[in-house]
């Protein structure tokens, strides 16, 4: 077996034991934050592929709400409409009591705005240490920081800051870890929800809010970049990278309400969908508490808030997401308009594929790299009970046979399995086959397979004997589907980290607001992009002075402070020549010249 020799570019990542294919397929524009056309350049002959990238696109729901916000406030505006001003209001009500309480002052509005914009700007020039930002020292410090607030009064705001309304009772301080941050999570999701809808390719895939706080909503995962901190299920759309979805994993949470539940408290809209087709189907696969159905709903949202202008979307996620009961719910509730993508583990494999795949994997294991089969995809569906069975009386107990009458096997249309053995062979599912496999079995050699998965694409890996150039093989196009479009949520993480307002918090509230700071400066880009979808690059602001314009007007209303000492002689750094100033101490023991003592610290 050949062994992959790539560094940095077509990386295997470990997940839970299994393995699925990352390839550097796309490029990254810093400045724009927006995908280049460097590799999808490479599909052209491929209509499938060609396909997902057209209709890739972010729908504003409300485009002249979104466009007056952009006209009247600039990017500002677009920011609120993501935290909205009320909302900010009420931070600042309940922050203001705290704080007359500890240090006895007031915290008016643009006092409050002055804070926001320089715990926004710390991102642009980072320092590890929040007092070296009002630091006098060469090579430390901010002019601008210091001259819109003192250190002292942006650290007593930053420690009395609430998120909540300040009650002794409250119902499930002890239930819910993140209790004290669900009204601002709940609102951020709503008016992400409610601002644009991604079409196309989206992606499932876990988010991290990196913590080492105290606290119960904490999950370590040891392979992983971040191995301690909040997990999130995300929702993001590949044009843009915007955060349509954000739910946590429900770690911690003893409040007798499973995530499905909560999750629809905060989107009614979904609930009539949800007992439906979750918790009052009989024929569902899906078990109501579980994350998968959390996932179904997440994903259905897209769906229900507006239906796909292009008529299909396609739902991208990696082997910890991907099952075929998942899949069918999620056609189920979108009415076959979201399909699914994705690599899998054999123990999220019902039994009777799980022993088709081991033998398909003993199959390909001796075949050259490249090799791949496509397996039927079987599914249960229940017979209806016939007369007889139904009206049996004196028998408490089915025997197998009877069972088997009300239970059949059936092959599930346009789904099925793909086995390809790269370095390591890995196991894909999907259920947006062109056609139904005919045979419980194709090969790569066969005509009828190469339709089913229509049909091949370029993919370039790094192999034992490649030195300068990459070896190519012809794979289906759902594999190099997978490549391109499975990065949404990495984009994500990736453009949030470039000019990052989290820190090394003790508080867990702060860790979740400044991500949602960041994520709301992102989203607001993202919609600024799409509104300026025509205008060439050049003329667009880059991710950098978009957040730098929010910040500028954030801390606009602000009177700017004296930065200049009362003492003139500080304000030069002296010389050798210059005349000694003596100064006594207050017991009069000891004398010390300022000249010197400034000479020293410049």
């Amino acid at each position: 077996m050949e062994e992959d020799s790539s560094i940095g570019s077509n990386l295997y990542e470990e997940d839970d034991g299994e393995l699925f294919i990352f390839d550097d397929l796309y490029y990254c524009d810093e400045e724009s934050f927006e995908l280049t056309d460097v590799s999808i350049n490479k599909y052209d002959d491929n209509p499938y592929i060609q396909n997902l990238v057209k209709t890739a696109t972010l729908n504003i729901l409300n485009p002249s709400r979104v466009k007056k916000a952009l006209l009247d406030n600039g990017p500002l505006g677009l920011f609120n409409l993501f935290l909205s001003a009320p909302l900010l209001e009420s931070i600042r009500i309940w922050t203001e009591k705290r704080l007359y309480q500890k240090h006895n002052k007031k915290l008016p509005s643009e006092l409050f705005n002055a804070y926001l914009g320089i715990e926004l700007a710390m991102s642009l020039t980072h320092c590890n240490c929040l007092k070296d930002y009002w630091s006098n020292k060469r090579f430390l410090g901010s002019p601008d920081i210091s001259a819109v607030m003192s250190r002292n009064t942006f650290l007593h705001i930053r420690s009395c800051l609430r998120f909540y309304p300040d009650e002794e009772n409250i119902p499930v301080k002890r239930q819910d870890p993140l209790w004290h941050s669900r009204n601002i999570l709940n609102h951020f999701l709503q008016n992400a929800a409610s601002i644009a809808v991604p079409d196309g390719p989206v992606t499932l895939d876990e988010n991290t809010v990196r913590t080492k706080a105290r606290t119960q909503a904490k999950s370590y995962i040891p392979n992983k970049p971040v191995k301690f901190g909040i997990r999130f299920y995300s929702v993001v759309g590949w044009k843009y990278a915007y955060l349509y979805s954000l739910w946590d994993n429900g770690s911690g949470n003893r409040t007798g309400q499973s995530p499905p539940q909560q999750y629809c408290k905060v989107f009614g809209e979904l609930r009539n969908s949800y007992d439906k087709h979750i918790v009052l189907d009989r024929d569902t696969l899906v078990d109501p508490d579980t994350p998968s159905a959390l996932w179904t709903l997440q994903v259905a949202q897209l769906h229900q808030t507006q239906k796909s202008p292009s008529g299909k979307r396609v739902v991208f996620m990696d082997n910890f997401y991907t099952r075929h009961p998942l899949a069918q719910t999620i056609e189920k509730l979108t009415s076959d308009e979201i399909k699914v993508i994705g690599t899998i583990k054999l123990s999220n494999v019902d039994g009777v594929n799980r022993q088709r795949l081991q033998n398909a994997k003993k199959t390909i294991e001796d075949m050259p790299r490249g090799s791949w089969v496509l397996l039927q995809c079987l599914t249960v569906q229940k017979n209806k009970p016939t007369k007889a069975t139904k009206y049996k009386k004196n028998k408490t107990t089915s025997t197998r046979k009877e069972k088997d009458k009300r239970e059949s096997l059936v092959v599930a249309p346009n789904a099925g399995y793909i086995v390809y053995k790269d370095s390591k062979i890995v196991i894909f599912y999907t259920n947006d086959l062109a056609q139904t496999p005919s045979k419980p079995i194709l090969y790569s050699t066969e005509a009828e397979a190469v339709t089913c998965v229509h049909g091949l694409a370029k993919m370039k890996r790094w192999t034992k004997k490649d030195i300068y150039h990459r070896s190519e093989y012809m794979v289906p196009s759902i594999i190099v589907a997978y490549n391109i479009f499975m990065n949404s949520v990495d984009r994500f993480d990736q453009y949030r980290q470039t000019y990052i307002t989290l820190r090394r918090e003790r508080r867990v509230t702060m860790s979740i607001f400044t991500f949602l700071l960041d994520a709301c400066i992102y989203n607001a880009y993202a919609v600024y992009q799409q509104l300026n979808i025509s205008e060439p690059k050049s003329k667009l602001m880059t991710m950098k002075e978009f957040r730098r314009e929010i910040i500028v007007q954030l801390v606009e209303n602000i009177t700017t402070r004296s930065t200049q000492p009362t003492n003139t002689a500080s304000t030069t750094v002296p010389t050798p020549n210059d005349k000694h100033i003596l100064l006594t101490s207050k017991d009069k023991k000891r004398v010390s010249c300022y000249l010197c003592k400034i000479m020293d610290n410049a």
